[in-house]
């Protein structure tokens, strides 16, 4: 029976795996340019595919300081970019090129833009880790 944590690191690496393969997709074959602050996103996302696939393929349950500080990072700059897209009025300016705005909402899944379900992801990413940080209840 696999153990509660190893269980959590693993649905954390799937998802991240979800969110690198969602992202390619958008890009490579949807050409979907990203924005700069996607960018952002991305770099905050990717290397958690590696980082949980490699702990949870040694079984290394001690990833937690290595890995937490990069959803956090995702978390800010979808925030960010959910605020801009939401709220254009408070000027929340970002460093966005003229051909690609990242206050421009594309919509997927019906009405979700894509910084909101980065958002999601993180919170889920997050959440997964702090439940795989937790000891054992015996």
């Amino acid at each position: 029976m696999i153990p509660k944590q190893s269980l959590f690191l693993y649905l954390a690496w799937t998802l991240s795996c979800i969110g690198l393969l969602v992202s390619l997709y958008l890009s490579e074959l949807q050409h979907l340019l990203p924005c700069s602050l996607c960018w952002y996103q991305r770099i905050s996302l990717f290397p958690l595919v590696i980082i949980l696939g490699v702990a949870a393929y040694k079984g290394f349950l001690g990833i937690f300081p290595y890995a937490i500080p990069f959803p956090f990072l995702g978390l800010f700059f979808s925030s960010w970019q959910v605020l801009m897209q939401e709220f254009p009025n408070l000027h929340l300016s970002a460093n966005c090129s003229q051909e690609i705005s990242c206050g421009k909402k594309i919509l997927v899944l019906g009405k979700l833009s894509l910084p909101l379900l980065t958002l999601v992801l993180c919170l889920a990413l997050i959440t997964l880790l702090f439940f795989m940080k937790q000891k054992k209840s015996r």
